[in-house]
């Protein structure tokens, strides 16, 4: 049996989601005043023309009520999510108001290299090699970032940490190094051989390909 407070709710995706997910009786309390729960909710999705999902909303009563809640869902021309967007809604008026946006960028061979999430400034941009294998991961922000080329580069980015990474030749990784800024470095890009602390882990992988952890070198540089 579910036993649930604040039934009024339901109305709303994600609790009537939990509802409908198990198979159990339902209690549901609510001290909301009944006009305010005795209606029906409509939900509607709408579809492109390669059949994907790009709104989803719902509504009071049917497909002209005040809306209740609603999300969108951009694709690029190859298919793939590059922004969501949750919105703000007047539950009273059905008014859009702010949103909640997330974006990721691709390169041509449909690597991310980009993602910067839904109310944060801090982004994480990705470098690959020729096998499509991380070698470089970076954490960092540019809140003046606008065209799609900057989102291949570090340059002008304030980098707070980075982590890097080289393969072997049967592609095993060999060697990766995490590296952080300093408070005190230089304001924008790569976290370079000083204004960084690295702890670099080591290894050597077996004959099938297993790492077998050795120990690990850490070094400092830069301002304590």
């Amino acid at each position: 049996m579910l036993v649930v407070d604040e039934a009024h709710r339901s109305i709303y995706q994600k609790y009537r989601a939990l509802f409908n997910y198990y198979d159990a009786p339902l209690v549901g309390l609510t001290a909301t005043p009944k006009d305010e729960i005795d209606r029906n909710t409509y939900s509607g999705t709408l579809y492109d023309n390669l059949y994907s999902a790009f709104s989803s909303s719902t509504r009071h009563g049917n497909s002209s009520g005040a809306l209740l809640s609603r999300s969108d869902t951009h694709f690029d021309d190859r298919g793939r999510v590059y922004r969501t967007v949750v919105w703000a809604v007047n539950p009273s008026t059905g008014a859009l108001g702010n949103s909640l946006t997330s974006n990721t960028w691709y390169d041509a061979g449909g690597n991310e290299i980009k993602s910067l999430p839904a109310g944060s400034k801090l982004f994480t941009k990705t470098a690959y090699d020729i096998l499509g294998r991380v070698t470089i991961q970076y954490v960092g922000f540019d809140v003046d970032e606008t065209t799609y080329a900057e989102a291949q580069t570090v340059t002008g980015d304030t980098i707070l940490e980075q982590q890097e990474m080289s393969y072997n030749a049967v592609g095993a990784v060999l060697n990766s190094v995490s590296r952080q800024r300093y408070h005190d470095a230089p304001a924008t890009n790569a976290v370079k051989d000083f204004y960084q602390q690295i702890r670099r882990p080591l290894w050597w992988p077996d004959d099938v390909r297993f790492p077998t952890p050795t120990g690990v070198a850490q070094q400092s540089l830069g301002s304590p």
